[in-house]
């Protein structure tokens, strides 16, 4: 039987290392964004990296963040992000 705190030792380093990813749909609503708009920067450019594990598309969370936070605006008079 497998100590739980050894496991949670465990699945910490992992988190640590390897990155968290989540399925377009919910990457969309942590973004706050349909899903469609997503797919259509896919396809356009300008949306967050993500990944491709056969036919599934992922996004690494830190991804997400690092884009999100590229679109941070102190006001509406800026003409690029913080």
């Amino acid at each position: 039987m497998t100590n739980p705190d050894s496991r949670n030792e465990v699945q910490a380093a992992l988190d640590a290392v390897l990155p968290e990813f989540l399925k377009v749909s919910e990457a969309a609503a942590m973004l706050q964004l349909h899903s469609r708009t997503l797919d259509r920067y896919r396809i356009t450019g300008g949306g967050p990296a993500y990944y491709m594990f056969g036919t599934a598309v992922v996004y690494a969370l830190a991804d997400l963040a690092d884009w999100a936070a590229a679109r941070r605006y102190r006001n509406t008079s800026q003409t690029g992000a913080l």
